[in-house]
């Protein structure tokens, strides 16, 4: 894991994995690359999210950003994304966001960077 944060302690803790994961849970099963697939028969509720899981190798190259944000112009934009993609979430107004950035990693046994 490269980053723990705690968000209103005892109701969320998130970690950003060096594998492209965001979990929010205190489970630390995905700490190091693995292949099996999701949802897990063991967890099938895992909070996670996996917007680019992969298996990074940060020894030589590579960062990961993140930044908690407030600001009324990106939670609005948040906000947009989220209804648009499931009606379901027309009233969704977050009060906070997470923006993760997995800059310039290396994949493992690759010479290709990756930017997300």
């Amino acid at each position: 894991m490269l980053a723990e944060i705690w968000i209103k302690p005892s109701i969320l803790f998130m970690q950003i994995s060096t594998n492209g994961l965001i979990l929010f849970d205190t489970d630390d099963e995905f700490q190091s690359y693995t292949v099996s697939c999701f949802p897990r028969v063991s967890r099938p509720y895992l909070p996670l999210v996996a917007p680019l899981w992969a298996d990074f190798n940060f020894r030589d190259s590579g960062t990961i950003f993140y930044r908690l944000v407030s600001d009324s112009g990106t939670l609005d934009a948040v906000a947009d994304v989220i209804s648009n993609l499931n009606s379901n979430y027309m009233d969704f107004r977050p009060t906070l966001a997470v923006i993760v950035t997995w800059f310039q990693s290396e994949l493992l046994r690759s010479e290709v960077k990756v930017s997300l």
